[in-house]
């Protein structure tokens, strides 16, 4: 699976549920049994695999979520993530808006495709800063 924009995000975005200049978005790591659906999966409740682990709490971390437009490419960068003396596994990575952590209620943003497992043993977990480019 390719990382993805949800169909949901741009709608989102257009009716005013996200602000991407004000409001405070997260990222959740998940495992290899979800499967994203760009077109069905539109709340942070829909996101089935989030991972466990020790240094991991569920629900995620806060992470920068902006967008810049380049000609005809908006480019949405997902911004960075630390987990410090993790011992986990994750396939991916999941950005929402938070909403107090209401998962029903998050808007969905982004999935994040690693290519594969990566895990992490009492050490850190890096989640590189990432980009995904939309054509307008």
């Amino acid at each position: 699976m390719a990382s993805l924009i949800f169909s949901s995000c741009p709608y989102d975005a257009f009716r005013g549920a996200i602000n991407f200049d004000a409001d405070i978005f997260g990222v959740i790591l998940v495992d290899g049994s979800y499967k994203p659906d760009r077109s069905a999966h539109t709340k942070r409740s829909q996101i089935t695999g989030e991972i466990a682990g020790d240094g991991y709490a569920a629900g995620g971390q806060v992470a920068a979520v902006t967008l810049k437009r380049e000609g005809d490419v908006t480019l949405v960068s997902l911004g960075a993530a630390k987990w410090t003396k993790a011992s986990l596994a994750a396939r991916g990575a999941v950005y929402f808006k938070r909403r107090g952590g209401k998962p029903e209620t998050e808007e969905l943003v982004a999935y994040i495709d690693f290519g594969r497992e990566v895990v992490s043993t009492n050490a850190d977990f890096d989640l590189d800063a990432s980009s995904i480019e939309v054509e307008s």
